[in-house]
């Protein structure tokens, strides 16, 4: 249990590590389609649920600390 969640932890820091040397701007080089919101030095990835995808979040973006944290909304449909 322990070895899974500590493989899916870094995954998704690499996944994180991707998304933000691409940055938001370069669409056709995208590794996963993805929206980064905020600036802080704090880096949050966002995963939707089930049949949904990264624009389930943009009602609750107004209510996030962008001074703190940066937030990647990933959509990993499929």
């Amino acid at each position: 249990m322990h070895k899974k969640l500590i493989s899916t932890a870094l995954i998704l820091v690499g996944l994180f590590t991707a998304i933000a040397v691409i940055g938001n701007d370069q669409k056709s080089q995208e590794i996963v389609g993805h929206f980064v919101y905020g600036n802080g030095p704090a880096r949050v990835i966002v995963m939707h649920d089930w049949m949904g995808d990264s624009e389930n979040y943009r009602p609750m973006l107004r209510y996030l600390d962008t001074s703190a944290f940066t937030y990647a909304f990933i959509d990993v449909r499929g």
